[in-house]
């Protein structure tokens, strides 16, 4: 460990000794309680996006473990890119909010020559099968 990762570690440790620490994982029901804060062409979209977060969060948990599932926060996210078009706003989604994460967390389990291809299922997982994203 190095100098940096040192400090990092006390400053952690301190936190942990004067806060409380709860566990808070992804919520079906609060991605679902969130849904009157999308627009009204979103709120019809509000279970499959909650299927499509539950499905890489099992996925996640399967392959690397537990503590690598998402939040249901980070797919309040989409609001911000729905414009009438789901499929683009998964897409913006995944580029801008999940897919730099997920790298980081596939780094913990897989290879160099393994990451693209477990990025792309994932990448299925939230956008579909035949939705295109750029990104």
């Amino acid at each position: 460990m190095n100098e940096v990762d040192r400090s990092i570690d006390a400053f952690d440790l301190a936190l942990r000794r004067r806060f409380i620490w709860e566990d808070v994982g992804f919520s079906e029901t609060a991605l679902r309680l969130y849904a009157p804060f999308f627009t009204k062409g979103f709120q019809g979209h509000i279970e499959a996006l909650v299927k499509k977060a539950t499905k890489l969060n099992k996925k996640l948990s399967e392959e690397i473990g537990s503590n690598y599932q998402l939040g249901h926060t980070y797919y309040y996210k989409i609001v911000d890119y729905f414009d009438d078009d789901y499929n683009s706003a998964l897409c913006d989604l995944w580029d801008y909010h999940i897919k730099s994460i997920v790298r980081e967390y596939c780094k913990v389990k897989f290879g160099e020559n393994e990451l693209e291809t477990k990025l792309a299922e994932y990448q299925k997982i939230i956008v579909g099968e035949k939705n295109n994203c750029n990104g």
